[in-house]
């Protein structure tokens, strides 16, 4: 007789639960087929004509949420479900299991496994056995998709630890268990997320990564110092305050015998992250990075939430570095953007990292290449697609055409006398509304405070009426702290407020930018550049350009590609319709002829809600 085939996908290294799936296979002559990384579901699907029913056959789905779960609640799955089997008589032909895999969303690798495996009528009229409404998942809506596909095959969806019929009872409590289910998962992350923020504004560890240097007291759940590995931080300091490169420095961390707590020697990307990383000045920092993808359930480790979203706090944890070394490694960093760009590179690219493609979304890149019978030189940004061998309609972009554009863009709308006393108000207006939401928040924090000072008060009253003392100096306590952390946000947010721009500094950063597009610096420019321009769109008939201090998208007609080097007649055209540019620019008015951009109907940060189209 063929072996049972468990199918089990895990992102857990080796513990005590997989030895005992494995010792449970081993008992029960089952083999394991391990997943290394979850396929993507298949769409779609047919209707299987005829009766392909074949009730003596199951197949068995378990999972449990994460590795902080009892590790027992697989196999225990596993046992009742091997139990229903044999009591309806049923043979298990395959088993699938996920580890530590949330049931919120469907990108599991062994339920997408089994997924598609019914696809392909694999299990046609098979019983589809798991524990409870709980372990297929938490998400209603996919839920009751998924088992509506299933029907299509003949399969059914058998739960354990209750047997429901096909009548109209059995279908309400079958429904009223997967509300629950999702009811119970939304609620659960509130509830966690607000512990979390009361925890953080206490600056206590709230779990997941803790930077090398740190180290956790077990009691008091505080961030404490590591001697060993801080030392470690302070040379990288140092040395990169002393302009010495990340490759100079891994030698001299990896000769000292230094580790990540991976066990892992340090790479570039992990130095960069320490460099940054405010713990290491003594700033409590919580809630700064992004979100996973609610559709993939990954994590750009490097995409940082807004500032109004993290709770920072000075001194909130043992500070390894000085503030004046940190912020002198900060300034340095930021220079390095701009720093001499790499020995290989024959020109300087003054659009690096700001141009993308409208076809595919990729980033242009710098291309030089030689081509013709004469071996004529061409300088382009060419869409990353194309360096990859991938098709991709989108042309790529004279160098000097597309550089040229940008800054006559600049010029028309920053720099022209006329307006800019209406930049400075609109500015000012903007300035107005964002202070109006730092005040929000300050009055916000001002009464949390207040709150906290009621409850020590009323401490206070009852221990004075002769109430357990030892408690209620406990408390006493701890709302001091909590009204001291209050206070170091309230001044946070007053020193995050927006500092007033007025006309002199205005009119100093425009005569600058003038001086710079004069004298043609080429690092003054690229400053300026990313200074003023935020995303640059380049697509198969227009280009589409978007100022970062402007709520604007300039989409302008004439796409060129690289054997077009030069278009004389585009820029005088382009200026020669814009009589009207001006007054539709800055009065924040719509024009007639507005088209609105994806990219303006996506959101765009800033204040001027006004599109420019130019044929």
């Amino acid at each position: 007789m063929e072996k049972i085939k468990m199918y089990m996908y895990s992102k857990l290294a080796a513990s005590k639960v997989t030895n005992e799936i494995e010792d449970f296979a081993a008992a029960n002559d089952i083999e394991i087929v391990h997943l290394d990384k979850t396929i993507p579901p298949k769409n779609e699907y047919v209707r299987v004509s005829g009766n392909n029913s074949q009730k003596d056959a199951a197949i068995i789905y378990a999972r449990f949420s994460s590795s902080n779960q009892k590790e027992i609640s697989i196999l225990g799955q596993l046992s009742e479900c091997f139990s229903c089997c044999e009591r309806m008589k049923w043979t298990v032909s395959a088993i699938y299991v996920d580890l530590a895999q949330t049931g919120t969303n469907s990108n599991r690798g062994a339920f997408t496994k089994l997924h598609n495996d019914i696809l392909d009528e694999k299990y046609n009229g098979y019983r589809y056995v798991v524990y409870s409404t709980n372990r297929f998942g938490r998400n209603r809506a996919e839920c009751s998709n998924a088992k509506n596909i299933y029907k299509n095959y003949g399969i059914k969806v058998i739960y354990s630890n209750m047997l429901l019929d096909d009548s109209p009872e059995g279908t309400f409590m079958e429904g009223s268990m997967e509300v629950m289910d999702e009811y119970f998962s939304k609620n659960l992350a509130t509830v966690v997320k607000r512990g979390m923020k009361e925890r953080a504004k206490q600056c206590r560890y709230t779990g997941g990564y803790v930077p090398y240097g740190f180290k956790i007291n077990p009691e008091t759940k505080l961030y404490e110092i590591e001697e060993s590995e801080a030392e470690n931080v302070r040379l990288l300091f140092k040395l990169y305050n002393e302009k010495v490169g990340f490759t100079e420095i891994l030698n001299i961390l990896t000769e000292r015998g230094a580790r990540t707590r991976t066990g892992k020697p340090f790479s570039k990307n992990s130095l960069g992250d320490m460099i940054s990383n405010p713990k290491y000045v003594g700033t409590y920092v919580y809630n700064r990075r992004a979100a996973a993808d609610c559709n993939t359930a990954k994590r750009n480790s490097h995409k940082y939430k807004d500032v109004d979203e993290m709770i920072m706090i000075p001194n909130g944890i043992p500070a390894i570095v000085d503030e004046k070394t940190f912020e002198l490694a900060q300034k340095r960093k930021e220079e390095n953007k701009y720093g001499t760009r790499s020995r290989r590179e024959k020109e300087d690219y003054l659009l690096t990292g700001l141009v993308y493609c409208k076809e595919c979304g990729h980033a242009f890149t710098g291309n030089r290449r030689f081509s013709g019978r004469n071996k004529r030189k061409y300088v382009t940004y060419r869409c990353t697609n194309h360096n990859k061998g991938e098709k991709c309609n989108c042309k790529e972009v004279n160098k000097d055409y597309l550089e040229s554009f940008v800054i006559d863009i600049i010029c028309k709308t920053m720099l022209v006398p006329e307006n800019v006393n209406r930049l400075i108000d609109d500015f000012r207006l903007y300035q107005k509304e964002q202070n109006k939401e730092y005040s929000n928040k300050v009055l916000r924090l001002h009464k949390e405070k207040q709150g906290a000072e009621t409850a020590k008060e009323n401490l206070f009253r009852a221990l004075e009426k002769g109430m357990a003392a030892d408690q209620l100096l406990a408390r006493i306590e701890e709302k001091d702290e909590e009204i001291k952390k209050y206070d170091v946000m309230i001044e946070q947010a007053e020193n995050n407020r927006p500092k007033e721009v007025s006309e002199e500094e205005f009119q100093k950063l425009l005569t600058e930018t003038k001086k710079v597009i004069r004298n043609k610096e080429t690092e003054g420019l690229r400053r300026m550049i990313s200074f003023y321009i935020s995303r640059i769109d380049v697509g198969k008939d227009d280009i589409s350009v978007v100022l970062s201090y402007c709520n604007i998208v300039l989409l302008c007609g004439g796409g060129e590609g690289s054997r077009t080097p030069v278009r004389k007649t585009f820029l005088p055209t382009f200026y020669e319709r814009s009589c009207f540019f001006d007054l539709v620019l800055l009065c924040g008015k719509q024009h007639p002829q507005r088209k609105t951009s994806p990219l303006m109907r996506d959101g765009i940060q800033g204040y001027f809600p006004c599109t420019f189209t130019a044929q």
